[in-house]
């Protein structure tokens, strides 16, 4: 016989000489064959092998953890079923390994994504469970409560990290507040200790101003009183007058330039053959033409790079100049205007004879005068005042020279020619006649700049409020008289200054400003910064270990031995029969395993093997522990005077019956195994009664005779039943 598999494996020889080999990785067959040829019959012991299966599940449970219960052992016929118990064994604790492992990793898994930082995870005491319901249910609810206590914890720290962000931004705030006000209060701090040092010395420079100023108020008091006295004698105004305006001075590097209005037809210079002789009179290099300048046109200059006007102290960046104008000749020509680059010098106006009545041929032109510091625009206040002086007003058979509509008020001085009047109205012009020195019985001449006689054709404007500039209208009327001409036109010159051609009151002195003792700086408050949130308390979450819960028991295979019994009888059937000796031999093995998993020692090991038994004084021989299968058996010797039986009987044990069989025939089943799966009944034991006749003869060559064999068969075991067949043998 061929063996596979690795097993325990006994070799059997003839001759009592047994040989055994213990599992080894090497091929059954190969070892069968090895024996076979020492002479040495085979069988397989392979009981071991689904032990050694239900070993390996029993450590396999034990190795992974299961709770193994022991169940009671349970007994097979046959190694399949005992194998089929095994395999539904192994199954249950793959089973229960899986629902135990899928718990546990499907708990670990949601352990694992919990924050260990925050939630401490313990393990529970063990919980055993049946099925993979209840598995799954504990897994479930574990992992709800981690999940849970995790989210709830995780929650609590979001909570906590955005409070706590916003209280160390909100302190991170006021500390940087407070670092940038101590940082200033240092910075000021320094400040005003260098501020007290500075306060010191203006401090005593300004005892030292303050007695200088006290002197000076004395010595201006003086003069002031000394000049209120001249007041309304000659050449001096006729009312008081302060001036904070200075356009006394020359600005010949002063550069002009147009702001609005049409751009000059030419620029000319110093020395120009049409200036005449303006070029030695004025100071000014440059001069803007304009060859047609017409009723209704204004042009506005400014000035710029001014060093010596000045305005209550304060030197003056920029003057700006509107020149509109309001009246041209009457026969409807233009005039040429001229303007020099020093704003102190005004304007000069060219124009073509006139009809000789200055009430209907004149020009008139409006200029409105703006100053700036580098504070502002001035305003003219009763502090601040600005006195412009209007001279040069000539009264001549060439014509009369006026002003008028003036923004600031006209004063007139004591021995001018010029005088307020109506007519024009609000104007001022020489009204007692003609003002030529000559006129007036002066001993040199007044009308220039340096004469002691300016005042002659000159008239004061005073403006105290209400102003941010000042307006006037310069006017010539024409008288017809034999003029020289320029370039074969009339020459006029207006000046826009403040030239002291009149005394003025001194400008008071000023008092010095008492310094101001620097405040010190306040040291920054220490801030109060918020508490941080209070650390959370973070919940713990306990987690169970799962264990499956499984029953396992042993299993033993027993193969129930068959009995084949003998009563041997006389020829009158009732007397025992001694000294027969009948052979059983197997002829068939019905299983190929019993032999493997027998709990018996049994009569035979092979097929093909015998038993040879004698009957006792019974007349009886029991062939007991007898492998299942299909027997045959022979009556080998018997006592003198009777003939041995000439056929052999053969039988096949264990019998079986379904429920009508036995019922049919009458089977004792109490005596009887019952299959479930099978639905048979098992007879595991027969008895043969055979009773053999006297005084026939033998032939040498077999003659004939009669036997008489009673079957007394299917005798269950322990006598399940019995029945009796006669057959007759007759030998030829």
């Amino acid at each position: 016989m061929l063996l596979s598999g690795y097993q325990d494996i006994s070799l059997i020889r003839k001759g009592n000489k047994i040989m055994t080999f213990k599992r080894k990785a090497i091929s059954l067959s190969l070892i069968s064959i090895l024996c076979l040829s020492q002479g040495v019959n085979v069988y397989a012991d392979t009981s071991y092998a689904f032990q050694d299966k239900l070993t390996q599940v029993r450590d396999q449970a034990k190795t992974t953890g299961l709770n193994v219960t022991e169940g009671q052992k349970v007994i097979y016929k046959t190694v399949a079923e005992a194998e089929a118990d095994i395999k539904k064994q192994e199954e249950a604790v793959k089973n229960a390994i899986a629902w135990q492992d899928a718990a546990n990793d499907n708990i670990a898994k949601a352990v694992g994504g919990v924050d260990k930082n925050l939630t401490q995870v313990t393990q529970a005491e063990t919980i055993t469970i049946d099925s993979n319901d209840e598995a799954k249910k504990i897994a479930d609810q574990a992992i709800e409560n981690v999940t849970k206590v995790d989210s709830q914890n995780k929650e609590k720290k979001s909570k906590y990290d955005t409070e706590s962000e916003k209280v160390e931004n909100e302190n991170k705030k006021i500390k940087e507040k407070y670092d940038q006000a101590q940082a200033k209060y240092s910075e000021d701090m320094a400040t005003y200790d260098k501020n007290m040092l500075i306060y010191q010395d203006l401090t005593k420079k300004y005892e030292e101003d303050l007695e200088a100023y006290k002197v000076a108020k004395d010595i201006y008091e003086k003069d002031l009183n000394e000049y209120k006295s001249k007041l309304g004698t000659e050449g001096y105004p006729k009312q008081l007058l302060f001036q904070s305006l200075n356009l006394n001075k020359g600005e010949p590097q002063a550069k002009h330039g147009v702001v609005r209005g049409p751009n000059p037809d030419e620029i000319i210079w110093k020395g120009d053959k049409r200036l005449g002789g303006y070029s030695s009179i004025l100071d000014s290099n440059g001069f803007f033409l304009y060859k047609n300048f017409t009723r209704g046109t204004t042009i506005t200059f400014n000035y710029a790079n001014l060093k010596n006007a000045t305005f209550d102290g304060d030197r003056i960046t920029g003057i700006q100049y509107d020149i509109t104008a309001v009246s041209t000749p009457s026969d409807g020509s233009g005039v040429w205007l001229v303007v020099p680059n020093d704003p102190t010098e005004g304007f000069i106006a060219y124009r073509n004879e006139g009809n000789g009545n200055w009430r209907t041929d004149r020009i008139e032109f409006r200029v409105t005068a703006r100053y700036y510091t580098a504070k502002g625009q001035v305003r003219f206040t009763e502090k601040t005042p600005g006195v412009f002086t209007h001279y040069s007003l000539n009264h001549n058979v060439i014509g009369l020279e006026y002003v008028k509509d003036s923004s600031g008020d006209l004063v007139e001085i004591t021995g001018s020619s010029i005088k307020k009047c109506n007519d024009p109205a609000n104007s001022a012009w020489a009204t007692g006649g003609g003002n030529n020195s000559s006129d007036l019985g002066l001993p040199e001449e007044w009308d220039t700049s340096s004469s002691r006689y300016a005042y002659k054709g000159a008239i004061l404007a005073s403006i105290t409020s209400g102003g941010d500039s000042y307006t006037v209208t310069y006017g010539q009327g024409d008288m017809g008289g034999a003029r020289a001409s320029h370039m074969g036109s009339y020459t006029y010159w207006f000046g826009i200054n403040t030239l002291p051609v009149s005394p003025l009151a001194k400008e008071p002195p000023k008092e010095p400003t008492k310094p101001t003792e620097p405040t010190p700086p306040v040291a920054p408050a220490v801030p109060h910064y918020d508490p941080k949130p209070q650390t959370p308390q973070y919940e713990g979450v306990t987690i169970p270990k799962v264990v499956s819960k499984v029953s396992l028991h042993e299993v033993e295979v027993q193969k129930t031995p068959v009995t084949i019994k003998i009563k041997k009888y006389k020829e009158d059937g009732t007397t025992p029969l001694e000294g027969v000796t009948y052979e059983v031999k197997w002829v068939k093995n019905s299983d190929e395993e019993q032999l493997s998993v027998a709990q018996y020692t049994p009569a035979v090991t092979e097929v093909g093997q015998s038993v040879k038994l004698t009957t006792d004084k019974n007349g009886e021989v029991d062939f007991t522990n007898l492998p299942q299968g299909e027997y045959q058996i022979t009556e080998t010797k018997t006592p003198a005077g009777y003939t041995l039986l000439k056929d052999s009987i053969k039988t096949t044990l264990p019998l079986t019956y379904t429920k009508e069989e036995a019922q049919k025939q009458n089977i004792d089943t109490s005596k009887a195994e019952w299959n479930e799966k099978e639905q048979k009944y098992y007879v595991y034991s027969a008895t043969y009664e055979v009773t053999n006749d006297k005084g026939f003869t033998i032939p040498k060559t077999g003659g004939e005779g009669i036997w008489k064999i009673g079957f007394l068969g299917m005798i269950l075991m322990f006598a399940v039943g019995s029945y009796v067949v006669s057959m007759k043998y007759k030998r030829a």
